[in-house]
């Protein structure tokens, strides 16, 4: 009955979120980032074969041009760290087994952005008595024949 009426329910999720030791720098307390040595900070790397030149990612900090020397002891140098957290959401009246709900700004983070969305896919399970068949609902019942003119 819920699925007709709506509902508001309680879920257990494990997300990402900014680190909180570290606010996503990746870097010890009291540290920061050094400029890579590889490419000077460039991100990328000049590859020469003759007269041939190839410009590649840096393989030493991964383009970013900054290698962190000393990685944040919370979050292992991630930025982010896993949680598990409840949100409690709410399921609009009429929702229908499979449909989905976006949540914006309930989903994981990134060191570098805001959180994403979350995205709910709703399993609505079988009711005893009735019986959902696109927008009506059914019920199957006997009935004697005097009942019917009651």
């Amino acid at each position: 009955m819920e699925s007709i009426n709506g509902a508001t329910k309680k879920l257990h999720v494990e997300k990402t979120e900014v680190c909180s030791a570290c606010k996503g720098s990746r870097c010890r307390t009291g540290t920061g980032p050094t400029q890579c040595s590889s490419c000077k900070g460039q991100g990328y790397t000049l590859i020469r074969r003759g007269i041939i030149a190839m410009q590649t990612t840096c393989g030493n900090c991964g383009g970013a041009g900054r290698v962190i020397q000393n990685p944040c002891m919370n979050c292992n140098g991630n930025g982010v760290q896993t949680r598990n957290i409840y949100e409690t959401i709410d399921i609009p009246a009429g929702v229908d087994n499979g449909s989905t709900l976006r949540l914006p700004k309930k989903g994981n983070s990134t060191p570098n952005g805001a959180p994403g969305d979350l995205v709910v896919r709703v399993r609505v399970t079988p009711h005893q008595y009735f019986k959902r068949e696109g927008t009506e609902i059914h019920c199957d019942k006997e009935i004697s024949f005097t009942q019917v003119w009651s």
